[in-house]
């Protein structure tokens, strides 16, 4: 529409009708009667709303301000907004934080600081302005910059109203505060790390330089032994430092009673990234330690030594020693079959994956509908006690491999002295099945003989077992045909041995 209109002459009864498309004021008047003139005021249908966005800036303390510099000219009902907007987060989710009044921050003039409010209104020209970021007003939605997670903040600038026009440059967070570390676990996620005796783990941590002066960070690593007290020797606990990615050789150390703190001395915005190794001892038979099912507790102890302060810990972390968990696998004999009334040595493979055990009983059982009942990882089976041994000590399957000991297992053997054949047979020999299981109940034989049951990881027993065949012959068979007999017999066996089922077992 042009900035003049006419309507030409209106007869009685008449109307006349223009839709204006453009924002602004437009005087009319009549032809006829001049003394008759009035405004048209026309606004927007809409309210503007338009967003500027910085790059996405770490806040890694409370005690730092955002500082912009701002030039705009707005209409009475334009105003300009700022908010932290978390990475990830869209303008109306609650990652994005209005930096206003209600959550406890204001707008702040640069040139005289005196509080401008929740927005920018008005007109002006060049002028800094300022927002303290003070976190601690926020509760859970802290601005602290915590770089696993990466929860760095843009920081978004929104013109909403009908007119105006706005520029927003020099946008930057600066830091306030002399002194200050920013220290955390690398990762967060992993909270238990399994180990083994003579064996290591290491944690990687995290620490930021985020005051405006050099300063030294202090850490203490130590273990602390969950439940009854460790009687076993120390672990060695050893560090490795990188500063800005580099190898870092100035670390220092001080010892108190075996106890070490470390030092490193490091310029605003260096970052450390600190390994520490934690190495486990030998396994110490005749005191049971380090024993499994033990839990040690990761401690830093952290200290700004700028402010001599000590910092808050970072999320714990534990080192696990897993308990004992056995496993066995193929069953053999030191022969092909056994008269009845001779002995049979029984050999199984055995091997451990969890923590060092000793004294570890197994048991070798022959399949009997007339024997006890007995609790089985298969279920409740009728059988009779045939042998048992115990195995002096199980090295942890992990422990051997590291020393580059290919056989992780242990062949374990028990001794059947009087073979014999359950039930009824009217056969000069039969196939009699056997069972093995390691770690067993212990019957009140074995407690008396000073067995106790052993702790297994998470109680579970469902490769505990192994069954085999073993062709056992009558002691009165003396015709010819037991010659024919036992011939079968061997070939028999040696399938029967050949199939041994295995639950479990080891390339």
């Amino acid at each position: 529409m042009a900035s003049q209109f006419d309507s030409f002459d209106i007869a009685p009864g008449e109307t006349y009708q223009l839709t204006f498309n453009e924002v602004g004021a437009f005087t009319y008047y009549c032809k006829y009667h001049t003394m008759m003139e009035g405004t048209i005021t026309v606004i927007s249908d809409n309210s503007a709303d338009e967003q500027a966005r910085t790059n996405y800036i770490n806040v890694w303390s409370a005690e730092s301000y955002l500082v912009f510099w701002a030039k705009h000219d707005l209409s009475s009902d334009s105003s300009i907004s700022v908010y932290a907007q978390k990475k990830g987060s869209d303008m109306d989710d609650a990652g994005t934080i209005a930096l206003w009044g209600a959550n406890g921050f204001t707008i702040v003039d640069g040139s005289d600081h005196t509080d401008v409010g929740d927005s920018l209104s008005g007109s002006s020209d060049w002028n800094p302005y300022y927002i303290y970021l003070d976190s601690n007003k926020l509760g859970y939605n802290s601005l602290a910059y915590d770089p696993e997670s990466d929860n760095s903040y843009a920081f978004v600038f929104r013109a909403r109203g009908v007119e105006g026009s706005a520029e927003i440059g020099n946008v930057q967070v600066i830091r306030t505060q002399d002194t200050g570390f920013f220290f955390a676990k690398d990762n967060p996620n992993k909270l238990t790390y399994e180990i083994f005796p003579s064996l290591a783990v290491e944690m990687d941590y995290f620490a930021k330089n985020i005051g405006t002066e050099d300063n030294e960070f202090h850490f203490t690593p130590t273990l602390v032994a969950q439940g009854k007290e460790y009687m076993g020797e120390a672990f060695t606990i050893t560090v490795e430092v990188l500063v800005n990615g580099e190898a870092f050789n100035d670390l220092t150390s001080v010892s108190d009673n075996g106890t070490y703190t470390y030092g490193i001395e490091m310029s605003p915005d260096d970052e450390a990234v600190i390994t520490v190794r934690f190495l486990a001892p030998d396994y110490d038979a005749e005191k049971a330690e380090p024993a499994g099912n033990r839990k040690f507790d990761v401690k830093m102890d952290p200290v700004d030594t700028g402010s001599d302060e000590e910092l808050r810990e970072p999320v714990s972390a534990t080192l696990f020693i897993k308990p004992s968990q056995f496993v066995l696998g193929e069953m053999s004999y030191d022969r092909a079959g056994v008269l009845e009334g001779d002995s049979l040595s029984i050999t199984v493979k055995a091997w451990n994956e969890g923590n060092y055990a000793s004294d570890v009983l197994m048991v070798v059982y022959a399949i009997d509908s007339t024997g006890d009942a007995y609790n089985t990882p298969d279920g409740v089976q009728r059988m009779t006690r045939i042998a048992s041994t115990t195995e002096p000590v199980m090295a942890p399957k992990p422990v051997l491999e590291s020393q580059g000991i290919y056989q992780t297992w242990y062949p374990i053997t028990a001794v059947w002295e009087e073979a014999f054949i359950p039930g009824e047979t009217t056969q000069d020999f039969t196939s009699v099945e056997l069972y093995a299981m390691i770690n067993p109940e212990p019957e009140q034989q074995d407690i008396d003989n000073g067995h106790k049951k052993q702790d297994e990881y998470l109680n579970q027993k469902d490769d505990n077992d192994a069954v085999g065949q073993i062709a056992v012959v009558k002691d009165k068979s003396s015709t010819p045909s037991f010659a024919l007999g036992i011939v079968g017999m061997s070939v028999a066996a040696l399938v029967a041995a050949a199939g041994a089922s295995l639950r479990r077992e080891e390339e």
